[in-house]
């Protein structure tokens, strides 16, 4: 909301006017009334040098301080030091990324799923990386956030997808996971690019898995069952990632109608030396046998954690022992001729932590 010919004081009096009128009466709804209340933040503007998208971070900023303080209020945007300095920083690293759009530097790195016991690949996830100044592919952590607070997800996750579909569409026998945004998880454009790809090419959705965060499908249950039912209706699977993070009921994995989860990832470090890890997993593989899901568990790192995660009967493993995300499309280099040929799905990988000692050997 932009307010004309408005003063800081004004604009906190406007806040609050809003605040008590959602507040104070409810939502009517075809299942009843609906109680609710809204977070504020607020900037005032133009001042020296701040651009659009100055103004945007900095009420995105004063929206984030007044949900953290308790919601229902409303906060004005008064940086110190350390936050204007992280929101230059997220300036820049917006812009990096909207020229990496421009310029093709987007790119995926892929990293195997295996089948515990095997290490036979079942599929890849696909994970963005940035081109650096020299080529280097830059981690998602060093970008990911501030895509997030420029509100650049609905872009990226878009990109994502046109990506993963072409290697699918080039590569007849791979089979590819996504990642999509919990705001994209309530958007409807997601889903018709979905459908725009596979019109005509139905088989594509039969090798596309769509994973959504716990948390981020729990925000808006209703909408995240509306979106998987489309997606599963193009012949997709679906996981829910970082299972056990977050609440999840019985009542809403059965809304939800998904065909498996991936254990958080901090279940699973140290998972040998934690008994209560171990406890935590047998309880949530037993939740997904109940709901007839398969099951993956996230950052296996050593072949101790994959011999506990294997004897508990985790049936798909993914982690840095056998293998990090890589712009190397793997399926290539396993079938040695054509991408056409299946034969990278018969090959196992050797966990890293064995290769080495093979090569000292």
């Amino acid at each position: 909301m932009v307010l004309l010919n408005c003063d800081a004081e004004e604009a906190r009096e406007t806040a609050l006017d809003l605040l008590v009128a959602v507040r104070s009466e409810p939502f009517l709804t075809p299942s009843g009334a609906l109680h609710a209340t809204i977070s504020i933040g607020g900037v005032v503007f133009p001042q020296a040098n701040m651009t659009a998208a100055e103004v945007m971070a900095r009420a995105e900023s004063a929206l984030h301080a007044a949900k953290r303080e308790g919601r229902d209020r409303y906060i004005a945007y008064g940086p110190n030091g350390q936050e204007q300095a992280r929101q230059r920083l997220a300036l820049g690293i917006g812009e990096q990324v909207r020229q990496a759009l421009r310029q093709d530097q987007l790119v995926l790195a892929y990293q195997p799923v295996v089948e515990a016991g095997t290490g036979r690949i079942a599929h890849f996830e696909c994970l963005l990386r940035i081109l650096g100044p020299r080529g280097e592919p830059l981690p998602a952590y060093h970008f990911m956030p501030a895509i997030e607070e420029m509100g650049l997800s609905h872009t990226i996750d878009l990109h994502v997808l046109d990506l993963a579909l072409k290697q699918l569409a080039e590569h007849p026998t791979v089979e590819l996971a996504v990642n999509i945004s919990g705001l994209t998880a309530g958007e409807r454009p997601w889903v018709d690019r979905l459908s725009e790809h596979l019109e005509g090419h139905s088989a594509l959705g039969r090798r596309l898995i769509v994973e959504i965060t716990g948390t981020a499908a729990l925000k808006d249950i209703e909408e995240t069952a509306r979106l998987i039912a489309a997606v599963r209706n193009f012949g997709c699977r679906v996981t829910i990632d970082d299972f056990g993070a977050g609440y999840t009921s019985f009542r809403q994995l059965h809304m939800l109608t998904v065909d498996a989860i991936k254990i958080d990832g901090s279940f699973v470090r140290a998972i040998d030396q934690r008994p209560e890890a171990q406890t935590i997993v047998r309880t949530l593989l037993g939740i997904a046998e109940a709901f007839s899901l398969e099951t993956v568990a996230e950052c296996v790192e050593t072949p101790a954690e994959s011999r506990v995660l294997t004897d508990i009967g985790v049936p798909y493993l993914q982690g840095f022992l056998y293998g990090r995300p890589s712009l190397e499309r793997a399926w290539l280099a396993k079938s040695g001729e054509s991408p056409n040929t299946p034969d990278w799905k018969n090959q196992s990988v050797v966990p890293i932590a064995e290769a080495r000692a093979a090569r000292n050997n």
